[in-house]
């Protein structure tokens, strides 16, 4: 089974990119328009996601702070903030990762590892 990532996003250009530069490296992504469908998403077992990416800067902030909220909880999956180089910094072990789109190579590689 391919490894499963979410992005939440509204912004269908840069869906569309996530979803292409993920699959070229045999990931599948899902792609959530609202933080309303989540943790149902996560899936179970074998079907879990490996991470969640977030177009944060598209996100309203009651979104944006249910997201963290749900982040925050025991057995979520690693969260990475995807926002413009400007704004990015590397957040403390055990928070969000910020990064900037589009990500560096091996970037895939190190969120699946993150997760074991």
């Amino acid at each position: 089974m391919e490894p499963r990532l979410i992005l939440l996003s509204s912004d269908k250009v840069l869906s569309d990119a996530f979803s292409k530069a993920c699959a070229d490296r045999g990931f599948q992504v899902d792609v959530l328009a609202s933080v309303s469908q989540f943790p149902a998403a996560w899936g179970e077992g074998e079907a879990r996601t490996a991470g969640v990416a977030a177009d944060h800067m598209a996100l309203r902030d009651k979104e944006r702070r249910r997201l963290l909220e749900l982040h925050a909880q025991t057995g979520a999956p690693p969260l990475i903030l995807l926002e413009l180089p400007e704004t990015s910094a590397v957040a403390a072990r055990g928070a969000p990762v910020r990064l900037a789109w589009p990500p560096d190579e091996g970037f895939l590689e190190d969120l699946l590892a993150s997760g074991q």
